[in-house]
């Protein structure tokens, strides 16, 4: 059982990691929203009200925001 809410974690805290990245997100705010749809998030909520989580998905989403929008060209 541990294992499993093990792995749960890490699932969506790489996605949580992965939505603040897309530059999509304007803060920590927007991730979580998205993330509550997922299946496991009600019971690891608690995981993103640290502020040290909410503070690197902040950051993440920060960085992603002053980037240039990357451009997919089919075949490459």
């Amino acid at each position: 059982a541990t294992h499993i809410a093990s792995a749960k974690r890490k699932r969506l805290l790489d996605v949580a990691r992965d939505l603040a990245r897309s530059g999509q997100h304007p803060d920590h705010r927007s991730v979580i929203a998205e993330l509550e749809a997922m299946e496991g998030f009600a019971e690891a909520r608690g995981w993103f009200e640290g502020s040290a989580m909410r503070l690197q998905l902040n950051r993440l989403c920060a960085v992603a925001q002053t980037r240039p929008s990357r451009i997919d060209i089919p075949g490459r």
